[in-house]
């Protein structure tokens, strides 16, 4: 995000999910560098820079997600082999 808009107070389309919609169930879509810190390596490509995490605030969204929901019957998948494992009968939050 540019510069002017983080001093303006806006939040990144993945900050906004997290914290402006608190009980959100499903979160899905393409990007997860964008919910990593700065250079993290990626889960998938670890040696593909171009994959890294880009969060510049350091946050590391996922963690933080599946920390708050560690008591509830929350998933984080990557990958579609992960997600059709999942029973859907056993999934209150999906990201």
């Amino acid at each position: 995000m540019p510069a002017d808009a983080l001093q303006s107070g806006c939040k990144d389309i993945a900050r906004q999910l997290f914290e402006n919609i608190p009980n959100i169930d499903v979160i899905m879509g393409g990007g997860r560098k964008y919910m990593y810190p700065k250079n993290m390596p990626d889960v998938e490509y670890p040696t593909q820079s171009k994959h890294n995490g880009t969060r510049k605030d350091g946050r590391n969204l996922v963690e933080e997600w599946t920390n708050k929901r560690k008591n509830e019957r929350a998933h984080y998948v990557w990958n579609k082999k992960q997600l059709l494992s999942l029973n859907p009968n056993n999934v209150d939050y999906l990201l």
